[in-house]
Order: C-alpha cells, then structure tokens, then sequence
C-alpha cells in the first residue's frame, strides 16, 4: 500500500483510469484510515467496501417523493349551439360579458372570439341544417383517336452530299457514328 502513494505512481495509475490525481489521492487516504490492504481481501463485499470507505455516510437513503403529473386536460369542444346561445345572451343590453363568461365556465377572451366571429357571419346555425347529397355521376373520360397520318417527307430529316463518285443521301435520325463517318468521308480520310 506505501508503494501506491509514490507521486509518480499516483500519476501512472491517474492516467490510466483516466481520474484526477486529487481523487484518487483521496481514495488512497481513506484506503490508509481504514486499514484496508490492497488487493481488498475477497470476503470484503462492495457495501462494505463502501461503509469501510465512507463511514459517516448512511446506508438508508430517502425514497425521493413520486410527483403526480396531472393529466392534460384536453380543449374543451363547445358545440355551435352553446357558443350561439352565450354569444346572443352577450349581445343583450347591459351586459356583462365577462361576468356571463365566468357563469359559464369559459374565459371571457373565448367570448369575445366568438361574439367576434359572429358579427363576420362566420358562426352560424349550420350545424341544424338538413344535410343534402348531390348526385355525381363518373362518365368515362373521352377516347380520342392517334392521328393516322403518315408523316410528310419534309418533316423527316435528310442530308444529301455530292461526290465526284456519287451521291450520297441520308435519311432519318443522324446518330453521331452516321455523323463522324459521313465527315470524315468529306474530308477524304476515308479514301
């Protein structure tokens, strides 16, 4: 155990277990207090271990009260009638909104939203009215024809050379191979 307090192995031992030199030197003091040797003998268990180590330390900890989250409340749904009927309550002469917005359970700026939507005719009855279908019919879509024309020889490309020997005329799409050929059999190179 004397060896372990040699400073330079502190610092190799430091390094190695990658801790302060400062902790590890206190953990070699409370090694020396408590008369431990080191290795730690084998009937020695880690809880002992640590009463030997950390004396004042008690072994019983308190249980950390659970805190109860409350439940999120969900956004209250108001059906159209309700929203109606404390919108035309608050439109009645002296009034006050507010007052009729706390009788009802609802803040006041909910109130003042609605009696707001209201007046833009955007909170209306519509949920009373008879909900009519309309008729859809699917009509297939039309059948157009493919053009049957042939396409004019004036639409198709064509490349006409004339040689001391001949003629040469290309017709169709030139493709790049068509192309070096046919240069270089204007320059001569091919002869």
């Amino acid at each position: 155990m004397r060896d372990l307090f040699a400073p330079s192995l502190r610092k190799q031992i430091s390094k190695q277990i990658n801790i302060p030199r400062t902790t590890l030197q206190s953990l070699f003091r409370r090694f020396a207090r408590s008369g431990l040797n080191w290795p730690v003998p084998e009937h020695i268990s880690p809880e002992q271990l640590e009463q030997l180590l950390y004396p004042g330390k008690s072994q019983q900890y308190e249980p950390v009260p659970t805190r109860e989250i409350p439940e999120k409340r969900r956004r209250p749904n108001f059906s159209t009638e309700f929203k109606l009927h404390l919108v035309e309550l608050s439109m009645q002469p002296d009034t006050n909104v507010a007052r009729l917005a706390r009788e009802h359970g609802i803040n006041d700026n909910l109130l003042f939203n609605w009696r707001h939507q209201y007046k833009q005719g955007k909170l209306n009855r519509r949920d009373n009215l008879p909900v009519k279908l309309l008729p859809v019919s699917i009509a297939p879509p039309p059948v157009v024809p493919a053009p049957l024309t042939a396409p004019s020889p004036a639409d198709v490309p064509c490349c006409e050379v004339e040689l001391p020997g001949g003629t040469i005329k290309l017709h169709g799409t030139m493709t790049p191979a068509l192309l070096r050929v046919l240069l270089g059999e204007l320059k001569g190179e091919l002869r």
